[in-house]
């Protein structure tokens, strides 16, 4: 599954979606990170200096980032860093292409939107700051996948940002009432009918009785376990959670949360903040959030 992040001005934004989410009110959006360290960070923020933009994300996002690592280019030409987190791994080409690949084996690509020589690894995350006018994107492995947030530097920036996704055949992005969205795709699952998992039950109790410690079992009630007919089962797609992302987050200069909301356009995702002439800039769009779904290693690899 590939994300490509794009900038958008809101009336394409708002012309191009054909499914808009309701935006939450300030008290529901604003980003988990102290009020006082965004303030610092955000004075200290300068466009030029990426390390600053990385500083700024990190103190008003909601989620720990896990640095990348830049690897050893004679072994791997491909990858210019990555690294390993809880649900899987991050890894960044030459051309500053993020993916992360989950325990499931399920992957999420997102490219820069810049031009490649504006993308660089800065203190540990992926910085585009040619993303758009007076707009940064960074993006950074988390613990179970990818943290894309947007520092809008001034009012010059739009305030629209567009995501768009290819995502498996057949998926489809579904809104809900919290603003997150679920990416949702065909998974094939090998399941047994009730009748079978009886049938197996009934087996195993009628061979170990009312023994209740594997270690009491005997070898030869060993050997009769090993040879029950495992249950039959038959292949069942349907659609399920493969990935989320979470709701949308803004918060400005001051450490006040900024009305976000994301927009819907078939396999596109446009995020909008709704700054206004009262907004204290840099806005930290915090952020776009890709979350590894809870599902089985075997159901995952049924993924079509």
């Amino acid at each position: 599954m590939c994300l490509m992040a794009i900038i958008a001005n809101p009336e394409q934004a708002s012309a191009a979606a054909s499914d808009a989410i309701s935006a939450p009110s300030s008290q529901e959006v604003g980003a988990s990170g102290d009020a006082r360290a965004i303030k610092q960070a955000a004075t200290q923020q300068d466009s030029q200096d990426p390390s600053s933009t990385v500083s700024l994300i990190d103190a008003a996002s909601a989620q720990n980032a896990i640095p990348l690592q830049k690897s050893d280019q004679e072994q791997d030409d491909s990858t210019q860093a990555g690294t390993s987190t809880g649900a899987g791994s991050v890894a960044v080409s030459d051309e500053g292409t993020v993916t992360a690949t989950g325990p499931d084996g399920m992957s999420v690509s997102i490219n820069p939107a810049g031009p490649d020589d504006a993308v660089q690894i800065v203190d540990g995350s992926l910085v585009d700051n040619e993303a758009a006018p007076a707009t940064s994107i960074v993006t950074s492995a988390i613990d179970q996948g990818i943290r894309t947030a947007a520092v809008l530097a001034d009012s010059s920036a739009p305030n629209a940002i567009a995501f768009s996704y290819n995502l498996p055949e057949n998926a489809s992005l579904e809104a809900q009432t919290d603003g997150s969205i679920l990416v949702k795709a065909p998974v094939t699952q090998d399941v047994a009918s009730q009748t079978e998992i009886d049938r197996y039950d009934d087996a195993v109790k009628a061979t170990i009785g009312n023994v209740t410690d594997s270690s009491q079992l005997s070898d030869a009630q060993i050997e009769q376990l090993a040879a029950i007919p495992p249950e039959r089962t038959t292949s069942v797609t349907s659609m399920q959670t493969v990935a989320t992302i979470a709701a949308p987050r803004a918060t400005d200069a001051n450490g006040k949360q900024v009305a976000t909301y994301y927009q819907i356009n078939g396999t596109g995702i446009t995020q909008v903040i709704e700054t206004n002439a009262s907004t204290t800039y840099p806005v930290t769009a915090d952020p776009s959030w890709v979350w590894w779904a809870g599902t089985s290693a075997s159901c995952a690899a049924g993924v079509v």
